[in-house]
């Protein structure tokens, strides 16, 4: 006989409507402008795909690593963000970022209801983990929407039964998951999980079921090798998903200044502060949810990504999404009742006080650029037609890149590549010394330098008679060229 399929609880009346107004206004708090520095030469490579027609293979930006191998895991995704900027400018932008963030809140949200987890608990839940889905303009923007809605479907086929519409549903969301961000690799994590559970399930069930049991285990089974097998269904094959497994064992000098690689530290009132503190309350809710629901082999996901979100701090986002995966009702205690109560109005007012602060200062509804980019530099590097080597500010390296390829290129890009851990991070980095910059300098021959005014090496420079050709007045960053330039002052 074969195994029966859970059924999700009705909505309570109000339900879709008091979620409506929180997702709501979770969707206009992302309404704050573009202020990452890769979305640049992410958008600059989905350029280069639309009208050359070519998937670039070896480093566009930088004249140091000009014909090197460059593997770029995310060429759907920067299609998309050019296509979008194409169409609708920073503003389109701005809204695709609200309409992800805003439907993974909304997946997940289905998540808690079909665990009949109570609307004061999942609204709560819900704004607490839209602290740490704050994205970027960026891939993995698309890869917390591909986590949360292949979340919602595993959940879903697991209660009601595996069928072939689900699986191709699954099957889809994986393929494209794998052309727009490397860490397509968690989607197989997520469904192996799935899977371990199957056969989990089978053994227990193999006396009063038998037969049901090895059928529901093999078919799941092969979902997962499947799964394995569209993730490698792009230009790139099985490369796609060993790209973050070698990513992540790169020279940690490379991570150290990179915050999102980082270990997450216990600091006062940091949003690392809010992981370690609420970590036990979310594995305690975990635990109550799997017991409940039956579903025990599921809780080694969250101690899966809880095992990475302790070594990267980019993790934390996709700890908390497995969670969603396990939890259900917390357990309803009468003594309970009242501090969950004031817990979750405390919780709430404080992360959409965040939410309101972080959209203030940023400009909300005000403007589209974050006052960051060196825009009146650049319009002066082209009036002034300079040549020569450039050097520049590292986070700036997409954004020249978007405006001055392919007559310039830069020193040094956004784009991190493997060959960047050879020589030329590690000589950037020279840079911020005095003893350092001179035979940095003369190295790489530079023509010219675009910093912020007080940035270290803007000084290091300075100290070995370097000019300041453009003052920028917005204080953003300013041109420097070497003595004896013909365009110096």
């Amino acid at each position: 006989m074969p195994l029966p399929p859970e059924q999700s609880p009705p909505a309570p009346p109000g339900t879709w409507l008091a979620m409506a107004l929180v997702l709501g206004t979770l969707f206009v708090f992302s309404l704050y402008p573009v202020g990452g520095w890769d979305t640049w030469w992410h958008m600059a490579t989905g350029r280069m795909i639309v009208q050359e027609g070519t998937i670039p293979r070896t480093d566009p930006f930088s004249y140091v690593t000009e014909g090197t191998p460059w593997v770029n895991h995310q060429e759907l995704s920067q299609i998309i963000l050019y296509l979008v900027h194409a169409g609708a400018g920073p503003a389109g932008l701005i809204l695709l970022r609200a309409v992800c963030v805003t439907l993974a809140l909304f997946f997940l949200w289905l998540v808690l209801r079909a665990r009949d987890v109570p609307l004061a608990t999942s609204a709560t839940m819900i704004l607490f983990l839209s602290l740490f889905l704050r994205s970027g303009v960026r891939p993995y923007l698309f890869s917390y929407l591909c986590f949360a809605l292949m979340l919602w479907m595993l959940d879903g086929t697991w209660r009601r039964g595996l069928t072939w519409r689900s699986a191709v549903g699954l099957l889809l969301i994986q393929f494209l998951w794998a052309n727009m961000h490397a860490e397509s690799i968690l989607g197989i994590c997520l469904l192996g999980t799935y899977v371990l559970a199957a056969w989990i399930r089978a053994w227990s069930n193999r006396r009063d079921a038998p037969a049901a049991a090895r059928h529901h285990a093999l078919v799941w089974g092969g979902l997962g090798v499947l799964a394995i097998v569209v993730s490698c269904m792009t230009v790139h094959g099985s490369d796609t998903l060993l790209k973050t497994l070698v990513y992540t064992k790169r020279d940690p000098v490379v991570f150290a200044t990179i915050g999102e690689w980082n270990r997450p530290r216990f600091l006062p009132f940091s949003a690392d502060t809010l992981f370690f503190l609420s970590l036990p309350v979310m594995l305690a809710g975990v635990l109550a949810g799997g017991r409940r629901d039956r579903r025990w082999p599921l809780l080694l996901l969250p101690f899966l990504f809880l095992s990475q979100a302790l070594r990267y701090y980019r993790m934390v986002g996709y700890f908390y999404l497995a969670c969603f995966c396990c939890i259900g009702a917390l357990p309803r205690r009468r003594w309970l009742a009242p501090l969950a109560a004031v817990l979750q109005v405390l919780v709430c007012v404080f992360v959409m006080g965040v939410h309101f602060t972080h959209a203030s200062e940023n400009g909300l509804l005000q403007r589209s650029l974050a006052p960051i980019y060196p825009f009146r530099a650049v319009e002066e590097i082209q009036r002034l037609d300079l040549q020569g080597p450039m050097l520049n500010r590292f986070e700036w390296g997409g954004y020249l890149a978007w405006h001055l390829l392919p007559e310039r290129r830069v020193f040094i890009s956004g784009v991190m590549p493997p060959e960047y851990d050879k020589e030329l991070f590690p000589d950037y980095l020279a840079l911020r010394d005095p003893a350092e910059t001179a035979r940095v300098v003369d190295k790489y021959g530079f023509g010219y330098a675009l910093f912020p005014r007080h940035h270290p090496i803007a000084v290091n420079l300075a100290s070995l008679g370097w000019q300041t050709l453009f003052h920028d007045p917005d204080g953003i960053g300013d041109l420097l060229v070497p003595p004896g330039h013909p365009a110096a002052p």
